[in-house]
């Protein structure tokens, strides 16, 4: 594997220890994580979901029906509540997850 770089104390960095880096940040954070997570109502977390799978075009009926949510002004208040509570961060017309550790979080922990 190689080397993408030194710590501090001159070891390589590579891939195996990022990955055990994130995995500590997970641990670290999951009770916050799963705190955020069991706030949300059932369709937050559906839309949350859907959102972990596909960013683009979250407001379309297509959207909407591939990922099983009921309506577009539905979807548009849990989207709302979500950047409320700061798990979701609209920049311009973008969303985009506030923590980049939540998703992977998500990935491997809730939806897995």
């Amino acid at each position: 594997m190689p080397s993408i770089g030194l710590d501090d104390g001159g070891k390589p960095i590579d891939e195996a220890l990022i990955e055990r880096a994130v995995n500590q940040i997970l641990d670290n954070q999951s009770d916050y994580y799963y705190t955020l997570f069991d706030q949300l109502t059932t369709y937050q977390r559906s839309v949350l979901h859907a959102f972990l799978l596909e960013q683009e075009n979250i407001y379309s009926k297509e959207y909407t029906q591939k990922y099983g949510l009921s309506s577009v002004s539905s979807t548009q208040r849990a989207m709302k509540r979500l950047v409320e509570l700061e798990i979701i961060d609209k920049l311009e017309d973008k969303y985009v997850f506030s923590d980049p550790f939540f998703p992977r979080h998500l990935r491997l922990r809730t939806f897995a």
